[in-house]
């Protein structure tokens, strides 16, 4: 589907969702609570925008700070810090696209192996730090972290893996 169709249709559902809650609250007096998902998606393009920027700088930010404990030889903070960078980044990209959009992207059938990997490598890395487990468990998960999340971004370039599979063999 194309991006203006992918939009488009975006926008038709939104404005039936909020239809069908304000004749909900009006004629039927149901106040239904929005989800965290249908927040986002409603937000203008100003306020996803400053939500993109916020959570861009702030995973830069700790980006920078997993850097400066990486060149301090303290490995599980930078696994913590590098950790929390690639979640706020990749929440960034929920305010840029649309949180629905980028779940259907990660779970289209060229990403999903990557996209798995990733997820169950952010998470496995949380655990391996807050389990209180060696700091080489923690490199470890922070390769795998960057390994599926390269993978993952070779996905959207035509022919990167081939290219990239081509030169490792």
């Amino acid at each position: 589907m194309s991006l203006l169709a992918e939009t488009l249709k975006e926008s038709l559902t939104g404005g039936v969702r909020k239809a069908r809650d304000s004749f909900n609250e009006t004629v039927l007096g149901e106040k239904r609570e929005k989800s965290v998902w249908e927040d986002i998606q409603d937000a203008g393009l100003k306020q996803r925008a400053i939500a993109f920027a916020v959570c861009l700088g702030s995973g830069l930010l700790f980006g920078l700070l997993a850097f400066m404990f990486l060149m301090l030889l303290l490995f599980v903070a930078f696994g913590l810090c590098y950790t929390i960078a690639n979640v706020l980044l990749l929440c960034s990209t929920f305010f840029l696209i649309g949180p629905m959009r980028q779940l259907r992207n990660m779970v289209h059938p060229v990403r999903l192996g990557a996209s798995a990997i990733y997820v169950m490598a952010l998470i496995v890395t949380l655990l391996v730090i807050f389990l209180g487990w060696p700091f080489f468990i923690v490199l470890l998960m922070v390769i795998a972290q960057t390994a599926a999340l390269i993978w993952y971004v070779m996905s959207y370039i035509p022919y990167s893996r081939e290219c990239f599979m081509a030169i490792v063999e």
